[in-house]
């Protein structure tokens, strides 16, 4: 694993971290294995989609804070 690899991995894990595995995996219809895996940083998906999860994940559940704002 690259040092880039590691460093978007770790803050994946941070953004996601609000969530918990539940509203993760039905928002984006993942498995709860997988958002558990993610919320750990045991994996992430790859970079050139994690906004886009967090997007979705942010849209489905509004009423969390995301990323120090109100969504």
């Amino acid at each position: 694993m690259t040092a880039e690899n590691t460093k978007n991995q770790t803050s994946f894990r941070l953004r996601i971290q609000p969530y918990s595995a539940k509203h993760i995996a039905n928002s984006i219809n993942c498995s709860v294995a997988t958002a558990y895996d993610w919320r750990s940083g045991r994996r992430a998906p790859p970079a050139w989609l994690q906004d886009s999860i967090l997007a979705e994940i942010a849209n489905y559940h509004p009423q969390i804070h995301y990323e120090n704002k109100t969504v």
